[in-house]
C-alpha cells in the first residue's frame, strides 16, 4: 500500500502538472502513503507505547481519506458551487478535529493483545464519530457518482465506471481495520485492496490525461529503487535492535529511527532525481532510435 500510494503520487504530480483533477488525487494518494508508512511502524513496534503511537499517528492518514477522496471527485464532476467549497472546508476540519483527539483516551485507550497483534488499542467514545465521517463521506461521494454515471457519457462514462469501482473496494479493503478496534475477530486481511483501489483510479486519469505510460512507470521504478530500501533501514534497524535502543535512550527510543528515516528521506530525494534522470533520457533515446527505424 505504501509503494503503491507514494509511487502515485510521484506519477500524477509529473504527468499531469496542470490537471487539477490529478492534483487533488495527489492529496488522497499521499493520505493513504501516510496511513501504511505508519502502519508498517505500528506492526513492528514490541512495546506498548510505541505501538500506541505509531497506530494514532497513522489514523490521522485515515481521518483525511474520505475528504481528500471528495475533494477529487468533485473536482471530477466539476462541482465548482459555493455550496459544494463549504461542504468541503467543512469536512477537512472534521478531519483535522479528529488530529486534535487522536492521541486523547477518548479516540483510543487500553492498548492489548487481540488476534495476532501483540498490541491494539480498543475504540473510545469519540471514534464512532470518525467512524460515522467515514461512511456519511464514502456514501455521500458513491451517490454522486451514481447520478453522474447514469447521465454520463463515452470517456466520462468509463471514468465514472472506474472511480465507482475504486471507491467500492476502498471501502470494502480499508473497513476491516476498523473491526480490531471493536474487538470483533475480523483481522484486516483486505487492506492490500487499498492498493488496488488508487490504481483503478489512477488508470483513469492516466489513461484520459494522455500519459506516457511508460515514462510514469520508470518514475514509479525509480522511487522504488531510491526510496524504499532506505526508508526500510529505520523500520529494520528497530525491529532487530529494539532492546539496544531502549537501553540506552529509555521509552522514547522510537524517536531516533523516526527522525533517522525523515533524513534519509532527502538522500533518498537525491536519489530518485539521479535516477529519474536517466531512466528518462533512456527511454527518450529509445523513442528516437524507433522513430528513425
Amino acid at each position: 500500500n505504501c509503494i503503491t500510494a507514494s509511487a502515485l503520487c510521484l506519477v500524477s504530480l509529473t504527468r499531469c502538472k496542470t490537471s487539477i483533477l490529478a492534483r487533488k488525487f495527489f492529496w488522497f494518494c499521499l493520505s493513504v502513503a501516510y496511513w501504511s508508512f505508519f502502519y508498517i511502524f505500528f506492526l513492528c513496534a514490541k512495546t506498548i507505547p510505541m505501538a500506541d503511537f505509531y497506530v494514532r499517528t497513522c489514523m490521522i492518514g485515515v481521518f483525511f481519506m474520505p475528504s481528500t477522496f471528495l475533494d477529487f471527485v468533485l473536482s471530477f464532476l466539476k462541482k465548482r458551487e459555493w455550496k459544494y467549497k463549504i461542504f468541503i472546508m467543512v469536512i477537512y476540519a472534521v478531519s483535522m478535529a479528529g488530529m486534535l483527539i487522536a492521541y486523547t483516551p477518548w479516540y483510543a485507550y487500553d492498548a492489548s493483545r487481540h488476534l495476532v497483534f501483540p498490541y491494539w488499542p480498543k475504540a473510545g467514545i469519540l471514534f464512532h464519530f470518525i467512524i460515522l465521517h467515514f461512511c456519511i463521506i464514502f456514501l455521500y461521494t458513491f451517490v454522486k457518482l451514481y447520478a453522474h454515471l447514469r447521465q454520463s457519457r463515452g470517456v466520462e462514462r468509463n471514468q465514472t465506471i472506474y472511480i465507482l469501482v475504486g471507491i467500492i473496494l476502498g471501502v470494502i479493503g480499508g473497513s476491516t481495520n476498523y473491526f480490531c478496534w471493536y474487538r470483533i475477530s475480523i483481522p484486516p486481511f483486505l487492506n492490500i485492496i487499498i492498493s488496488l483501489t488508487v490504481l483503478i483510479v489512477a488508470y483513469a486519469i492516466i489513461k484520459y490525461c494522455l500519459m506516457d505510460i511508460r515514462i510514469a512507470i520508470s518514475h514509479a521504478g525509480a522511487f522504488i529503487v531510491s526510496y524504499i530500501p532506505l526508508l526500510l533501514i529505520p523500520v529494520v534497524v528497530t525491529w532487530r535492535y529494539q532492546r539496544w535502543l531502549e537501553r540506552i535512550f529509555g521509552m522514547y527510543f522510537w524517536l531516533i529511527p523516526t527522525f533517522v528515516g525523515m533524513a534519509l528521506v532527502f538522500i533518498g530525494l537525491f536519489l530518485y532525481r539521479r535516477i529519474q534522470a536517466r531512466t528518462e533520457q533512456h527511454l527518450l533515446q529509445q523513442e528516437y532510435r524507433d522513430s528513425e527505424a
